[in-house]
């Protein structure tokens, strides 16, 4: 972090991403209009919505069309500026032609729509942003993240590329997000913009679900479920942006964690709108199939989370009287469209298309060899169990767990604290249900479907990879999820007064572990960048020459190679080949000895 005041270089830099955060919301919000209305959603539809809702849907469909133009094309200025051209103007065609937007309402509502949206986001964006700038610290981008980024932005998809170093086999469609913002050759700062953009996006979406939940009674069991979602998701927000060293890194495990922090406010939304009115609103549910298949394309670890939230979303629209199949098709039809193009990503990178998974696999002449991909499932398996050993002494057992038990007790806020508040609120409410009279025990508690997902993310990720990071934000919802639960359980046994009592006793209880962690480490909130972009590390690197003549760099020493140089790998194999001998976007290959 720089010392002094902040300097010129810094306010340029500032200005220059605050206006790429607009420019990119824009972009995204014109091709939300273009899904919403090739799925013939109408402008009444989709306002009674955040529009926040019409930005993530629309981010999700241009990271399906930068995996399909890099097919063809690298994903540099000239590929990637007309897609964000085109959102910017189909933004202002459709502004045109629906006119100026409804009033907000009320005095209360809109000074809340001022200050949140005019004074409070732009002061938390400017923070964001220079938080953002820092030197990236992530050990995994320096490993493959960074150098992922550049084959994108070098060359379109490369058959193979899993050969030259088993990570870049990895189809996390986060990369060529990141890759699309670099522009490069003219900005090359992708990195800054990616994580920090999306955790803004995450709170302007819970500030609206907050501002919409005032136009009905707050304390209403439907709308409870509204609004006290995204209350609750805010602090984990505010934890986030402080604690998360992804905000200047290229990961994609903190964009992982928004998605699943979104998609819980979002049905939470739908659960309450079915609550009171039996159905499922179909435009809410149709972002949530959008996003539960994103998810799922940034990172495998979404996998049982996005198939719990997407299965609730079919069977909620199912019971819609009209238009039933319909419905079931606006939300299946694009998540599939999503997946099958990620997935043909995959086959053409490794052969696999769930890699490091084996399921789908193809022995192309430049797949990786099957074998490889199981030694890598096996330590990716093995090291979220135990970091310090070869995974043929860790996996097969349970002498892992002891040790892992040990090490993920001392994570008290990520993991201890949520718990064990998912716990007690649990028994509590069991407690309430069970002594509950018999006809309120017969009343069906749909507010209790948010709580499944988070159920079945916890458990595939324990029987999977069950390192902390690679839990998401399961671990930190699941408190939430049962507050929320039990909120509405006593919501009918108290008066509004007293119930406005205990949800402000109930909401700081649930929240300690982040005030906690705040008083704990105040230096946070100073830790950003005053002197714009800081630089990303660069390592010593030597070249070796493989049996087929390709001269391929590595690092003198260790196993990142940061932004080095292509090819670069730090797992150098002898028998690696190009498919076409100096073609480097023929792809690679290898010969098993």
């Amino acid at each position: 972090m720089g010392r002094g005041g902040v300097s010129s270089s810094h306010m340029a830099a500032l200005a220059l991403t605050l206006g790429t955060y607009t420019a990119l919301a824009v972009a995204y919000f014109g091709w939300g209009k273009v899904l919403a209305r090739a799925l013939q959603f109408d402008q009444p539809q989709t306002e009674n919505y955040p529009a926040t809702f019409l930005i993530w849907s629309g981010w999700s469909l241009t990271l399906c069309l930068f995996h399909l133009i890099h097919f063809a094309f690298p994903l540099n200025a000239y590929a990637v500026a007309p897609v964000f051209a085109l959102g910017i103007v189909f933004s202002f065609i459709y502004r045109a032609a629906t006119g100026r937007s409804r009033p907000i309402g009320s005095a209360v509502r809109r000074h809340a729509f001022i200050l949140a949206f005019v004074v409070v986001l732009p002061i938390l964006a400017a923070w964001v942003a220079s938080r953002a700038m820092l030197s990236p610290m992530i050990y995994d981008s320096g490993l493959y993240h960074f150098n992922t980024i550049r084959w994108l932005n070098a060359f379109p998809i490369i058959p193979g590329l899993g050969n030259l170093h088993g990570r870049l086999a990895f189809n996390h469609a986060f990369f060529p997000y990141v890759a699309a913002l670099n522009f490069d050759p003219y900005f090359n700062h992708g990195r800054s913009l990616a994580n920090s953009f999306l955790l803004l996006l995450a709170t302007a979406t819970s500030f609206e679900l907050l501002i919409r939940g005032m136009k009905r009674p707050c304390f209403s069991e439907s709308n409870l479920l509204r609004w006290a979602s995204a209350l609750f998701v805010l602090p984990i927000l505010v934890y986030l942006a402080l604690s998360s060293y992804e905000l200047a890194s290229p990961s994609p495990d903190l964009t992982s964690q928004l998605l699943q922090l979104v998609m819980f406010m979002i049905m939470a939304r739908a659960v309450g709108d079915y609550i009171e009115e039996g159905r499922s609103p179909l435009f809410a549910t149709t972002v949530l199939g959008v996003l539960t298949a994103t998810a799922i394309t940034i990172k495998l670890s979404n996998l049982a989370f996005s198939a719990v939230v997407v299965s609730l979303a079919v069977v909620g629209v199912s019971k819609t009287p009209i238009h039933r199949t319909r419905a079931v098709i606006f939300i299946l039809l694009p998540a599939a469209l999503i997946l099958l193009v990620w997935g043909v990503r995959g086959w053409v990178l490794s052969g696999a298309p769930l890699y490091p998974s084996t399921v789908g696999y193809i022995a192309f002449d430049w797949a990786v060899p099957v074998e490889r991909i199981v030694d890598e499932a096996n330590w990716v398996y093995s090291w979220a169990r135990h970091p310090d050993k070869h995974w043929r002494d860790v996996l097969g057992s349970w002498d892992w767990f002891e040790p892992w038990t040990a090490s993920v007790k001392k994570r008290r806020t990520e993991i201890v604290f949520p718990l064990a508040t998912f716990l007690v609120f649990s028994i509590v409410s069991i407690f309430i249900v069970v002594f509950c009279r018999r006809e309120e025990a017969a009343r069906p508690r749909l507010q209790w479907l948010i709580v499944l997902p988070l159920i079945a993310g916890l458990v595939f990720w324990f029987f999977t990879a069950p390192d902390p990071r690679f839990a998401n934000a399961v671990i930190l919802l699941l408190p939430v999820s049962v507050i929320l639960g039990f909120l509405c359980l006593i919501r009918s046994r108290v008066n509004t007064t007293a119930f406005a009592v205990i949800f402000c006793i109930v909401f700081l209880a649930g929240n300690y572990h982040f005030l906690e962690n705040i008083h704990r480490h105040p230096w946070k909130i100073t830790q950003f960048s005053k002197n714009g972009w800081h630089a990303v590390k660069k390592v010593p690197l030597t070249t070796k020459v493989t049996d087929s003549g390709l001269n391929v760099f590595t690092p003198k020493a260790g196993d990142q190679c940061w932004d080095a140089p292509l090819p670069c790998t730090p797992n150098f194999e002898h028998d690696l080949r190009l498919r076409r001998p100096s073609d480097m976007a023929s792809g690679f290959s290898v010969q098993m000895r």
